[in-house]
């Protein structure tokens, strides 16, 4: 065979062997031109719109959507515009799905069968359903809400279970299932890092041992009686609120806790003596009659109005900015320490002493009084200040006397060289002054910006 022979074979079978490369297909295919365009080219095969590919019909007609040229089948630029997907229909079977590839976005609004698997990675998953019992088959999925099916007429479906411990790659988990008593993670908790619950019939509940998990929230839970979040140690943001059985909630192996909303609850005493990193609470309508924070020095927001409280302790901290304690019981409150101060609301308090120091004058834009005389200050009322015979530190005690010649606030100390002076009136409240010897002067406003406690007052003066 001379060398021209040679090469021109040679060159036959090199060709031949690229052309099997792109196709996949067998030499004896090859003999038969059996080797489509689309696959010389190296494309995709177009996924036919059928019930053996897409087996649900409820999928399937919510797929037929992005057949923008209706040839009963999905191109690759078809498939390449399918980023979300909502399914309408019940659906009991979501095999098919895996063929959209670009898909980010799954929801389904009423799935039926018991067992759900998915073989597609979705960022987002949103299923309701109608099984009584549910298991979610999602090695894929990143986020993932379950919820009860909501029929015509409003009335939702009950579930006893979501299954979710097949879905490893899971980060965001949440349930709004009604009925829901059991919910099982994957195992140690998986990649797990916020959790949410709510609606749920679940009388107990203890979080997964997941290091990872940051952010939790457990809320709308009537049947709640017991919380248990010892195993999730790194949690930063904790929200529990509307559990209306929630008498406690343990936060002691929760020390990396920086926000902490417990709200609507039932709780009577709060803990927070290993919370150091706290900077955010906010825990009205409860029944506690207690509450120290003076460990939380890292704390800028404080909200513990309409509780029992008789005690309230606020850490000695600049950090502070806004103390909002209204309708407790109160009798003293000493935020002396706290000069950073920019909101305080006391009322509906029955206050004797209050100590605020504003040497910066931080509160000037603050409404303390007459609310600390439980004076509403759209409802103004004749308000008589007298100053008393002056104390050790040449200060005058105030003591607010309403309408009616009730003392409503003792305690208060003026300092004598600013009583004459004219300041803003809130709300329309009339003060008048009264010093020891008989001068009056009227116009005067015990007011966060023009009145501090056992320091030097700073008093704003404007034109009357």
């Amino acid at each position: 065979m001379n060398r021209q022979l040679i090469r021109k074979v040679c060159g036959s079978l090199l060709s031949a062997a690229l052309v099997v490369s792109t196709c996949g297909t067998t030499v004896g295919a090859l003999e038969t031109g059996a080797c489509s365009e689309a696959s010389l080219k190296g494309t995709a095969q177009p996924v036919p719109l059928t019930t053996e590919v897409f087996k649900d019909a409820g999928v399937l007609k919510a797929v037929k959507q992005y057949d923008a040229d209706g040839d009963g089948s999905l191109s690759e630029a078809e498939i390449a515009k399918i980023s979300y997907l909502s399914v309408g229909d019940p659906v009991g079977d979501v095999s098919g799905i895996e063929k959209l590839t670009s898909l980010t976005q799954l929801s389904l609004y009423n799935y039926t069968a018991e067992t759900l698997e998915l073989k597609t990675a979705v960022s987002d998953f949103f299923v309701y359903t109608s099984a009584p019992s549910l298991r979610i088959k999602a090695a894929e999925a990143v986020n993932i809400s379950v919820g009860s099916y909501t029929d015509g007429a409003g009335k939702q479906s009950s579930c006893s279970t979501v299954d979710v411990s097949d879905c490893g790659n899971l980060k965001k988990l949440y349930s709004t299932v009604k009925g829901l008593t059991a919910l099982k993670f994957p195992k140690d908790g998986g990649n797990l890092e916020t959790l949410g619950i709510s609606g749920s019939a679940m009388k107990t509940f203890t979080v997964p041992k997941a290091e990872r998990l940051t952010m939790l929230s457990v809320n709308g839970n009537d049947s709640l009686t017991s919380l248990n979040l010892k195993n999730a140690k790194n949690l930063t943001s904790v929200s529990v609120t509307s559990n209306k059985k929630l008498k406690e909630v343990d936060l002691s192996k929760n020390t990396e806790l920086t926000s902490l909303c417990c709200s609507w609850n039932a709780v009577e005493k709060l803990d927070l003596s290993k919370n150091k990193k706290l900077t955010f609470l906010d825990c009205p309508y409860n029944k506690m009659s207690r509450l120290d924070c003076s460990k939380n020095t890292k704390l800028t927001a404080l909200n513990c109005y309409d509780n029992k409280l008789t005690t309230l302790k606020v850490a000695k901290s600049k950090s502070v900015n806004q103390v909002l304690c209204e309708n407790n019981k109160l009798t003293t409150l000493d935020l002396s320490k706290n000069s950073g101060l920019k909101r305080v609301d006391c009322y509906g308090n029955p206050l004797k002493k209050l100590y605020i120091k504003n040497k910066t004058n931080a509160l000037g834009k603050v409404k303390v009084t007459p609310e600390i005389a439980s004076v509403k200050s759209e409802n103004p009322l004749e308000v008589t200040v007298t100053l008393k015979s002056q104390n050790k530190d040449n200060k005058y005690l105030v003591n607010l006397i309403n309408k009616d010649k009730v003392s409503v606030l003792k305690g208060l100390e003026l300092d004598d060289s600013h009583v004459s002076q004219k300041v803003s009136v809130y709300g329309g409240a009339k003060l008048t002054v009264q010093v020891a010897g008989g001068k009056k002067y009227k116009d005067v406003l015990v007011y966060a910006n023009s009145v501090t406690y056992k320091k030097k007052v700073t008093v704003k003066q404007t034109e009357y």
